[in-house]
């Protein structure tokens, strides 16, 4: 099995893949910086049974408030989806994914629990600190990778 990443400004990187002929998932986790603000994950490595569950947890920094925390999953060949989000004073549960997040202000750090993993969670998960534009977030993303697919796909990249 090969895993590639990329450095991200501002996310953090979980991959989960699954082997074929093992219940076990392996986590690569992968940090990115900017500026003043910070999010790191707290270990490079999980092995997780199948129907166990699993918390991807990072640590961050900021030189000022923190809006949100914002988990997205991306599966292979797919865009990245959102999936929820908390601030340093909430937590939230999402029972049709299995999700739960809560971050902690007074050590800074956000986890994401998936309950009862499954081959069906195996994706590149990202941890998001804090939106970098404000107004209405989700339309400009899909603005933005919609304009990603335009420019890979247009006559003038193609030979």
């Amino acid at each position: 099995m090969i895993f590639c990443a990329v450095k991200c400004v501002r996310y953090y990187f979980v991959n989960i893949a699954f082997t074929n002929k093992k219940s076990v998932y392996l986590c690569l986790l992968l940090t990115g910086t900017s500026f003043a603000d910070t999010i790191q994950p707290l270990s490079s490595e999980k092995y997780i049974v199948e129907g166990k569950n699993v918390t991807l947890s990072c640590n961050y920094s900021t030189s000022g408030t923190v809006n949100s925390l914002q988990w997205y999953r991306q599966y292979v060949g797919a865009k990245p989806k959102f999936l929820l989000f908390v601030d340093e004073y909430s937590s939230k549960f999402k029972t049709d994914l299995r999700l739960y997040s809560k971050a902690t202000k007074e050590i800074k750090r956000v986890d994401l629990v998936i309950f009862s993993a499954a081959v069906s969670d195996s994706a590149l998960y990202y941890c998001a600190l804090r939106p970098t534009v404000t107004g209405n977030t989700r339309t400009l993303y899909k603005k933005l990778i919609h304009y990603i697919e335009y420019t890979q796909n247009s006559p003038s990249n193609k030979k």
